[in-house]
């Protein structure tokens, strides 16, 4: 199994779960954590970072080709080297121990939001195997499920979980729709057609496109007839997701039952 690490932050120290390998015994694979970051990111090359025998403060800097990373041990004259981050991943060689001591070194005093992990072509293998059936499995239950009516009723589901118009969209548009996400999630896709919330979510989207709600509070749904409030809106909270809490709850059973009845 491959180990990983991940850095983190507080006021004072810096925390890691595993200890960090040293730089050229193997191969090594960091990824970028930061959701906030682009799949293809350049990573800085140069950066002031503590010097682990000196202990102070210098100037690190990769360069292809030079086996110090420290600006004052290498040549005057030097092009420094891009550091690219390519899907996400940025794969380094144990022949390359100068990338691997910069990286591992600001990983392990910046944390700079990425992890690592040691490369395992096997492990690797195996996941995109688990992937590459559950894309098959996804797409397989759409193809299986869109030409039986009770079928079409459960993509219809968890179209609507997906915030997929499948009550107004063609319903060629909608399966489109849903093959991109069997393809994007497989897992979570198949997991859905078992999700109590999915079908709830689904009922409460149906409900919301009959106007039995009013959205117009900001802390809470109303009925839409009687203005009286059915739920609170936690702050950060999709007025949706709340109302189908709900809705999933021993209170909202009147309001399943009442959603039911109004939109069949």
């Amino acid at each position: 199994m491959p180990r990983t690490a991940r850095a983190k932050s507080s006021p004072t120290t810096r925390e890691h779960q595993v200890a960090f390998p040293k730089a050229g015994e193997q191969d090594l694979k960091f990824i970028i954590a930061d959701g906030s970051r682009p799949a293809h990111y350049l990573f800085p090359s140069s950066k002031m970072l503590s010097h682990p025998t000196k202990g102070k403060q210098m100037t690190a800097r990769y360069v292809r080709g030079v086996s110090t990373i420290w600006q004052e041990d290498q040549p005057s004259e030097v092009t420094r080297s891009g550091i690219h981050f390519i899907d996400g991943d940025l794969f380094v060689s144990s022949a390359d121990t100068a990338l691997q001591e910069y990286m591992l070194l600001i990983l392990s005093q910046e944390g700079e939001g990425c992890t690592f992990k040691i490369d395992d072509p096997e492990e690797d293998a195996r996941k995109a195997n688990i992937i590459r059936r559950a894309k098959s499995k996804a797409t397989s239950m759409i193809t299986e499920k869109e030409s039986k009516e009770v079928g079409k009723q459960e993509l219809m589901t968890v179209a609507r979980f997906y915030a997929i118009d499948a009550d107004n969209l063609p319903f060629e548009v909608v399966i489109d729709s849903l093959w991109a996400v069997a393809e994007k999630k497989p897992v979570e896709f198949i997991d859905c057609f078992n999700n109590p919330s999915v079908k709830m979510k689904s009922l409460m989207v149906q409900g919301k496109a009959s106007g039995l709600f009013l959205f117009d509070d900001p802390n809470a749904v109303k009925n839409s007839r009687t203005s009286e409030v059915i739920c609170t809106i936690p702050i950060g909270v999709d007025p949706l997701d709340a109302l189908t809490k709900h809705a999933l709850s021993d209170e909202g059973q009147p309001l399943v039952q009442y959603v039911e009845k109004e939109v069949k």
